[in-house]
């Protein structure tokens, strides 16, 4: 019963687990029975897997390797928030997947984040601040009670659901198709 992060990603530099990794460092000076989980596979592996040693924080931090899709969702589902700590995200999928599991989300403000999270579903910290990740962390396990899983699968599901997508894609085309048709009037006029 633990409170457990979990963080999934391609582990390579521009995912800045490492930053992650020392942030968590701070979280459990103040809280040595918090864990953190981390999923996937890439360059930077045993590099992380030498940093959680050199930290002395073997017993907290939990190398998953790569994960099936179906084994994302159990795990994020068996989590109790979801970190982000990338350097750069277009749009940041695995963060909706968490939300629509109904779990609050930790993110940097990496490009794609900004337009997913909000205060009532997790926290936004900048990029590669170390101190703002640590904080934000701790911050989430002590208002943890703040967050209900109810609402924030709500909100996914109105802000990112396979309904509200089609719309919006389909009006998104609608306009491109109406200034190009409208282009190609004016040029066949000419």
């Amino acid at each position: 019963n633990s409170f457990k992060y979990i963080s999934v990603c391609l582990l390579d530099p521009k995912k800045k687990v490492e930053n992650l990794i020392y942030a968590f460092k701070e979280v459990v000076k103040i809280y040595p029975n918090l864990l953190l989980e981390i999923g996937g596979d890439g360059p930077e592996k045993r590099k992380l897997e030498s940093l959680v040693v050199d930290l002395k924080i073997v017993e907290n931090v939990i190398f998953l390797g790569k994960l099936t899709r179906n084994e994302v969702r159990e795990k994020i589902s068996d989590s109790s928030a979801f970190v982000l700590s990338s350097e750069y995200e277009t749009f940041g999928v695995v963060l909706v997947e968490a939300l629509a599991l109904g779990k609050p989300v930790i993110a940097t403000m990496c490009g794609g984040p900004e337009s997913i999270v909000v205060a009532e579903v997790g926290v936004l910290v900048e990029k590669n601040s170390i101190a703002q990740l640590a904080k934000a962390m701790i911050e989430m396990f002590e208002s943890y009670h703040k967050y209900d899983p109810n609402l924030i699968k709500k909100y996914c599901e109105d802000n990112f659901g396979e309904k509200i997508v089609i719309s919006t894609l389909t009006k998104n085309y609608s306009k491109i198709l109406n200034t190009v048709e409208k282009e190609v009037d004016i040029l066949t006029e000419k």
